[in-house]
């Protein structure tokens, strides 16, 4: 009977109470890409900013509370909400980097147009 790596550790998290880091580890590495095209995309133009900024709150905020609720009964609350918070700050920070990347290279027409593909 095989499972997905991720659902499998999502499931033995249930019986050992411990973090599913597996799990997260995707939720965070989404986080912090995402964050990261949100700030390029600021420095692109600020409306392009703006609308990733919305749209990847939106997508972000249905992936958080899809978590947030596989995670509060194996980890409880106040872990869960720590959890979260960590990866909310992952992507703010990443957009703060993203746009200094960016900023930094927009004079590079080479560089930049590789970090928006």
């Amino acid at each position: 009977n095989l499972t997905p790596f991720g659902k499998k550790s999502l499931f033995m998290a249930h019986f050992t109470k411990k973090i599913p880091w597996v799990f997260l580890a995707g939720c965070f590495i989404n986080y912090l890409v995402d964050g990261f095209l949100v700030g390029i995309g600021y420095v692109a133009s600020p409306n392009t900013g703006l609308i990733l900024a919305l749209a990847t709150g939106v997508e972000n905020g249905v992936l958080g509370f899809m978590v947030s609720f596989s995670l509060i009964p194996i980890l409880g609350i106040p872990v869960t909400l720590a959890c979260m918070l960590v990866g909310g700050l992952s992507m703010v920070l990443m957009a703060f980097v993203g746009a200094v990347i960016a900023g930094v290279t927009k004079n590079i027409i080479l560089v930049y147009v590789a970090f928006l593909s």
